[in-house]
């Protein structure tokens, strides 16, 4: 009797065979380079004695994005339709990119003013 290996079609509530398959590895890159981002400019803010307060709105808005684009896609790949698997991607990046970008700014706000007020005054404006 010989045993045949059988592929692994999932991982917990998340599909990796199928259409839709690309999106587990491709969040699992980008969720991963996001937390790699936040360690190295957690690292940066503690022992440099020089941060750059210039590159602190650019840098949570690219980390909070990799963090949104990160969990929006790993969220879509628990979900069968692909309407669905947008809808829920568009969501999950919107909430957990301001979430990402809040983390961004908390980090800066050690030795930098906050840009939040700055983003808050942005959106008024454009409502």
């Amino acid at each position: 009797m010989s045993l045949r290996p059988h592929p692994i079609t999932r991982l917990g509530p998340f599909k990796l065979h199928g259409p839709g398959a690309w999106l587990f590895p491709c969040s699992v890159l980008t969720l991963s380079s996001a937390v790699a981002g936040y360690l190295w400019l957690a690292a940066v803010a503690a022992l440099s004695s020089s941060l750059t307060c210039t590159m602190q709105l650019p840098m949570s808005v690219f980390l909070g994005g990799m963090f949104g684009v990160g969990t929006g896609f790993l969220s879509a790949t628990a979900f069968p339709g692909r309407a669905t698997k947008l809808m829920v991607a568009a969501l999950v990046l919107v909430v957990a990119g301001a979430v990402g970008f809040i983390a961004g700014d908390a980090v800066y706000a050690l030795r930098c003013q906050s840009s939040i007020p700055l983003v808050r005054r942005l959106l008024i404006g454009l409502l």
